[in-house]
């Protein structure tokens, strides 16, 4: 099963290149060696995609 990792440094996967930031789908034996390398990170949980929205919200109420 893949889970999503968020890339730290720039990195070739699967004929492809993954620049920092990008969120990649990885088991965890591709993620074992770039965990250990420091290339990917675990992807945040869905609250750091809610929290712009809750700013956003915010700042449209001041208005």
């Amino acid at each position: 099963m893949k889970k999503q990792y968020t890339a730290l440094k720039p990195f070739a996967h699967e004929n492809s290149y993954c620049e920092k930031g990008a969120t990649v789908e990885l088991t965890d034996k591709q993620a074992e060696f770039l965990l250990a390398g420091e290339y990917v990170e675990p992807a945040k949980a869905a609250e750091s995609v809610a929290a712009p929205a809750a700013k956003a919200k915010k700042t449209e109420g001041a208005a």
